[in-house]
């Protein structure tokens, strides 16, 4: 992690992830919430969180606060 802290040219995401299950339901939700900004974005699959990352994390893609 020092490394990366000396590093001037890194890029990060920082998240809060939340899986619930309400109350007599067998699926579970997902959430990532931005640390900065307290965006909250749902996911309804494990795949589709998982597809949102993999895109955030394609290189050469820009992204705001995500």
């Amino acid at each position: 992690m020092s490394a990366l802290r000396e590093s001037s040219t890194f890029q990060y995401h920082a998240y809060l992830l939340r899986l619930w299950r309400e109350e007599g339901q067998a699926r579970w939700q997902l959430s990532l919430q931005t640390t900065t900004s307290r965006q909250i974005r749902y996911f309804a699959t494990l795949e589709e969180l998982a597809m949102f990352l993999a895109h955030l994390t394609q290189p050469d893609v820009e992204h705001g606060d995500e």
